[in-house]
């Protein structure tokens, strides 16, 4: 097969061809491509030579033709009158024999009511007249065959055409180029490029019939259609060793085959080989190279080739030049350039269409424009008697979705519902997006039923959003129900089904019924991806489980799925909480090797990891690597490194790092107090401890629980009983008691030294606490 994008053939592709009779070597003589001799008379008698010559020809084949169509004119009236339950041989019989003699003395006339047949696409009818033909011995010729497999090609009937094709033999008919193409028509209306390929590579030669430039253009269009750029390519660079000559049509088709299969580069190669084959680019050839950049994301080019090349080349460029190129920047994400050429399209005396308005719209979503997006819809395109459609709407409704504003999106929605046939699936599934980043779950299953209702199948799209949304509601039993019910509409579960399901388990705690959905996936024929082992992983890491998020990590290597920087960060979280820091630290020291470059939430894992395993120079380490790699660190690990020191009473640099926070961002929070009065606490500071307690109103940081009763214990510890007391009066006041641990201890200290009138009142009260 022809390499994508080469210039050249290969020899393989070469050696085939010759085998199947298409060599240089052919002696084949090859038949034209105009219609066969014999159908409209002798062509000896025009003169091609000069333009008078050949209208006169002209003038003479349309005479004949229209001779031929009124000496037949009753019976093809009397053919399409047929209903279908009347196209039987009996009646088409009727109608035909009566002037049998006719027919057999000029069976052209049959030739021209099989026209008039394809013109109306009758073809039942056809097939019975070629069967009379047959049966009465009346001549069939190559155009009575072709003229049928066209009406087979226009009524969707390819099998029919290619079984007409292999019949010809039989019934001693020659076959033909002109059949052949009519054939392939036929087969590459509905799809099918394989028998399209197959007459070309296997049937024509097995009947020395050559292929001609209309044969590899049919061909080189049905690859286009069905996304085989590849084949399409490949006979593209064959045809000049089949003695063919590549023409625009070749090339434009060429660069369409291409551009949908997302390979821009070759497409822009096959425009500049035009040049270089002397063939003129046309409209079509820049429309369709610009359509390629715009699906490979290369605006740029787009836009290069809109004013740079076309200009150049003096194509002016139409409506669908401007659209591809809109498109393209929408793809591109680039909104303002978007919208720029669609407000130069009337300074180009050009009116821009729906489509032109659609992609602009999206456009305008894409650059979280939403204002715009409604402006273009509810407002240019009714002032330019452009009817939105579902694109428009469903294009507008997204763009509301991105920015959050899901009652807008409703809104929308309604208005896309008072329209007949607006408000489809990709309309509901954008709305149900909308409601589900809202938190509106009710809203979302709500317009699941709604879709129902107005008779719009939900798809795999539609339920997977309100699976989403009930995982953001915390109703995973629902979510769980949704994914239950698939089956019984008919749809299959995907990998982003499963994802929400999975998600919306890990978010209840529901570890165990998430790894069972997991584990459910391969029997569905489904592959679990990343976002799956991410949810499970980290359904697993909120469970506390974290041989099971370990053991999920390891699987996806097995399974050739690349962990991400989620699965990394959410097994490290995992083995934090489990107590395991020397794990967390492998896997710390594993994410480079795996393209999975640490992030802050990263970092702060491991620091926790390290604090509660008491590895607090570890855990310092991991706060200046962060900075080092230009990773903020935030106030998670900033507090995880003050309590690492605490834990050891290293109040110094407990307090460096609560000082560094001020100076810059992260803020301190109560956590960061807290950790700094226990750190001062251990470091028997019960000085600095009380000032870190005083300053707390000033920092708009309310003290907590933990707050006052790491600052008693520092009291207690260094018997400074009256100050103590202070701090508990301090503590009741605010309504803050003492846990009983605290309680325990101040109660059995001043048992130890007697009580003062004082102190009652406030023991009492801890007491009571």
């Amino acid at each position: 097969m022809l390499h994508p994008g080469s210039g050249g053939s290969g020899p393989g592709a070469r050696h085939l061809l010759r085998g199947r009779g298409w060599g240089k070597s052919t002696k084949l003589k090859r038949q034209t491509p105009e219609t066969p001799h014999g159908i409209w008379g002798s062509r000896a008698s025009c003169d091609f030579r000069g333009h008078v010559g050949a209208g006169r020809c002209n003038w003479i084949r349309h005479r004949r033709a229209g001779s031929l169509r009124r000496a037949c004119d009753t019976e093809l009236h009397l053919l399409l009158d047929l209903g279908p339950a009347e196209t039987t041989e009996e009646k088409v019989c009727e109608v035909l024999r009566p002037e049998l003699g006719k027919w057999k003395r000029n069976p052209k006339l049959l030739g021209a009511v099989l026209s008039g047949l394809a013109r109306n696409h009758r073809a039942e009818v056809a097939g019975q007249v070629l069967r009379f033909m047959r049966d009465e011995q009346v001549e069939v010729d190559v155009y009575h065959c072709s003229a049928t497999i066209s009406v087979y090609g226009k009524d969707h009937k390819w099998q029919l055409a290619t079984s007409l094709l292999s019949w010809m033999p039989v019934i001693r008919v020659e076959s033909h180029v002109v059949c052949y193409n009519a054939a392939m028509s036929a087969c590459s209306k509905e799809g099918r490029w394989q028998f399209v390929l197959g007459l070309l590579l296997k049937s024509m030669p097995a009947v020395k019939v050559l292929p001609d430039e209309i044969s590899c253009n049919t061909v080189i269009s049905s690859c286009e259609k069905c996304g085989q750029w590849q084949q399409a390519l490949h006979l593209l660079h064959q045809m000049p060793e089949m003695n063919l000559e590549q023409d625009r049509i070749t090339y434009n088709t060429a660069i369409s085959a291409c551009g949908k299969g997302g390979q821009w580069q070759l497409a822009i190669r096959l425009l500049n080989q035009m040049l270089s084959a002397r063939l003129t680019p046309n409209e079509i050839s820049y429309n369709t190279a610009i359509s390629a950049c715009e699906k490979g994301g290369q605006w740029q080019i787009a836009l290069n080739l809109l004013f740079g090349h076309m200009p150049q080349m003096r194509i002016v460029p139409g409506t669908i030049s401007y659209n591809a190129a809109i498109s393209a920047c929408e793809k591109g994400c680039e909104w303002q350039l978007a919208l720029g050429l669609l407000r130069q399209m009337p300074e180009k005396t050009l009116v821009p269409d729906r489509i032109s308005y659609n992609s602009a719209i999206s456009a305008c979503g894409k650059g979280d424009q939403w204002q715009l997006a409604l402006i273009l819809l509810l407002d240019e395109m009714p002032r330019r008697n452009l009817e939105a459609n579902s694109i428009s709407y469903s294009s507008a409704i997204s763009a509301c979705e991105k920015a959050g504003h899901w009652q807008i999106a409703l809104s929308l929605l309604l208005r896309a519902e008072m329209k007949v046939a607006l408000a489809d699936s990709v309309c509901y599934n954008a709305a149900i997006t909308a409601c589900s980043k809202g938190g509106q779950w009710q809203l979302a299953l709500s317009l699941l039923n709604r879709m129902s209702a107005r008779r719009v199948m939900p798809n795999e799209i539609s339920i997977s959003a309100a699976i989403s949304a009930c995982e953001k509601g915390d109703q995973w039993q629902l979510a769980i129900g949704l994914l239950d019910e698939m089956p019984k509409m008919g749809l299959s579960p995907n990998e982003i089904t499963y994802s929400a399901a999975i998600s919306s388990c890990q978010r209840a705690g529901q570890w165990q019924l998430g790894l069972s959905l997991l584990s459910q996936m391969p029997e569905k024929l489904l592959i679990p991806d990343v976002i799956c082992y991410n949810a499970a992983i980290s359904a697993c890491e909120k469970a506390g489980e974290w041989e099971c998020a370990l053991s999920l990590l390891w699987r996806m290597a097995g399974v050739k799925t690349a962990p991400s920087l989620i699965s990394f960060t959410a097994s490290i979280s995992a083995c934090e909480k489990g107590g395991q820091w020397e794990l967390a630290l492998s896997l710390m020291s594993l994410m480079p090797q795996m393209k999975a470059e640490p992030n802050g939430i990263s970092y702060n894992a491991a620091t926790s990891a390290c604090e509660k395993g008491g590895q607090w120079q570890l855990a310092l380490t991991f706060l200046s690597r962060a900075a080092a790699v230009g990773v903020r660190p935030d106030v998670i690990g900033q507090n995880a490194a003050i309590s690492a020191c605490a834990k050891d009473g290293l109040w110094q640099r407990s307090l460096r790092i609560l000082s560094a926070m001020s100076e810059r961002r992260p803020s301190r929070d109560a956590t960061s107090y807290n950790a700094a009065i226990t750190a001062c606490e251990k470091g028997g500071q019960w000085q600095l401890a009380l000032s870190l307690l005083a300053a707390l109103p000033g920092t708009r940081v309310l003290p907590t629980q933990v707050s006052f009763q790491a600052t008693v214990l520092a009291c207690m510890t260094c018997q400074r009983w009256q100050k103590m007391f202070e701090v508990v009066g301090d503590m009741l006041h605010l309504t803050i008691e003492p846990d009983l641990s605290i309680s325990s201890a101040i109660l059995t200290e001043c048992e130890q030294r007697g009580l003062r009138g004082r102190e009652t009142g406030l023991l009492s009260n801890v007491g009571h606490g």
